[in-house]
């Protein structure tokens, strides 16, 4: 993404025709102006791998009943549409001005939160060794 590797050769696999075989029938989905195709979509993206929605959905099985699970799940779906409509709208904004340097960016932003998930993982071990060191002298 940044262009600092050498050129499609070195990591690519053939991730783009896996990936085209699962995207046929996605889009055709997503322009489907019909409700059961879209509904379909809405039940697919569902799957998609995302820790708080899992965590959501372990709360509302937690409540042990179908209309608590249900309303813990409605609650949660309110309170992130929000935030996800901001983001949508604040990410169309930027695109028009950063559209030429936006991969870069996506690439910068992906390895800063790259480093600081590192650090936060590393970090309670390495002040644990230098509490130890203080703690022996």
């Amino acid at each position: 993404m940044t262009g600092i590797l050498p050129g499609p050769g070195v990591f690519r696999t053939n991730l783009l025709q896996i990936s085209a075989r699962f995207m046929r029938p996605i889009s055709k989905l997503i322009g489907s102006v019909s409700l059961g195709h879209r509904f379909l979509l809405g039940v697919g993206l569902g799957f998609l791998p995302c820790g708080l929605v899992y965590a959501a959905l372990l709360r509302a099985l937690a409540t042990g009943s179908l209309l608590w699970g249900a309303c813990t799940m409605v609650a949660f779906g309110a309170g992130t549409a929000g935030a996800l409509l901001a983001v949508g709208m604040f990410s169309s904004a930027l695109r028009a001005r950063f559209q030429r340097v936006g991969t870069q960016l996506a690439a910068a932003g992906v390895m800063a939160m790259g480093a600081a998930l590192i650090l936060r993982g590393a970090l309670p071990h390495l002040l644990q060794g230098v509490h130890a060191q203080h703690v022996c002298h």
